[in-house]
């Protein structure tokens, strides 16, 4: 049974590596939305009357909605959106 655990986690790995390989921003993107979360998270929990439960709720209701308008709305914090405006000046 161990060998052929082991052979299972050498397969799983070589795959990953197959993966990475063939979509290379694949693992940037999804470690830049995981800090955007953990991000949005952790100033959201700081709010008065903060439910995980209702974070989690409407963070999959609002799907594709970028991060920065799910700040805005939730938080009512702009920052991003301004400097986003602000490079949108800077290189137009």
């Amino acid at each position: 049974m161990r060998g052929n655990t082991s052979k299972r986690w050498a397969l799983l790995g070589i795959l990953s590596a197959v993966l990475a390989a063939a979509t290379p921003g694949q693992a940037m993107t999804y470690q830049v939305g995981k800090t955007q979360v953990l991000a949005l998270l952790a100033d959201a929990s700081r709010t008065e009357g903060f439910s995980l439960r209702a974070f989690h709720d409407r963070l999959w209701l609002e799907g594709n909605v970028p991060f920065s308008l799910q700040r805005w709305e939730l938080l009512d914090d702009r920052r991003d959106l301004d400097r986003i405006e602000e490079l949108a000046r800077v290189t137009a």
